[in-house]
């Protein structure tokens, strides 16, 4: 596997304020997602999740405890598992700020309605950042110099923890055309790719053949976008 990124990274208060600001707009934006990846409980079946609608009703933006566990793991039952992919390459340098508000938005969000989440940096090394029980904090992305994403792409499978659908989040400027030129080999049952670009066109993007590609001028629009595109993978 992956080995883990140990060096200490720095941050700064518009990092910290920023990734707020995205945490809070991806639980917002994962809860609709979660409610329909979620697998229902029925009568005499041993796992699962069913809806306690008094809950849900009055519930507030963020609160996902509207799920009575019937997951004999004692997980919540959600079937659905999230990777984030962060491209630390040089030509990344203006946005490192930004990747970090990013994945820690996106990673936090996702432990807090108990979707399992990895998330890995990949340059000219590939590593694992924050694992599945990993704290995350708001930070600056570090400098790896070029771009070789091949191994982040081939330990995806080993992220799914077990289940059926793995909603994967790549955020890069796509310059790795000569090492990996589609994504389609990755594309596994149930796998749905989405190429994030900062402050740039998606076309370039959408040459990788992802799933969807989107593209932001600013982090906070992240949680919408996001939730625009994912929600196909759901329908």
């Amino acid at each position: 596997g992956l080995p883990t990124y140990q060096a200490p990274l720095p941050t700064n208060d518009m990092v910290i304020k920023n990734g707020e600001m995205v945490r809070i707009g991806m639980l917002n934006a994962l809860d609709t997602v979660v409610m329909t990846a979620s697998p229902s409980w029925k009568y005499r079946m041993e796992t699962g999740a069913v809806l306690d609608v008094d809950a849900f009703t009055n519930r507030e933006m963020g609160d996902d405890a509207y799920w009575m566990d019937k997951d004999e793991s004692g997980e919540r039952g959600h079937d659905l598992a999230i990777s984030v992919l962060l491209d630390c390459s040089g030509s990344m340098r203006d946005t490192y700020a930004s990747l970090g508000s990013c994945a820690y938005g996106i990673h936090t969000a996702s432990q807090a309605l108990g979707i399992p989440c990895t998330t890995s940096v990949f340059g000219s090394h590939q590593y694992i950042l924050w694992n599945t029980t990993d704290t995350p904090s708001p930070v600056i992305m570090p400098d790896l110099g070029g771009t070789q994403v091949r191994e982040c792409l081939e330990a995806l499978p080993n992220q799914r923890e077990g289940k059926n659908r793995h909603v994967v989040f790549i955020l890069t400027d796509g310059e790795w055309e000569y090492e990996i030129p589609t994504l389609i080999p990755y594309m596994d049952e149930g796998v749905f790719i989405v190429l994030i670009g900062l402050n740039m066109s998606t076309t370039s993007l959408l040459q990788k053949s992802p799933s969807r590609a989107i593209s932001i001028n600013n982090v906070i629009d992240l949680p919408k976008k996001v939730e625009q595109v994912i929600g196909d993978f759901f329908r």
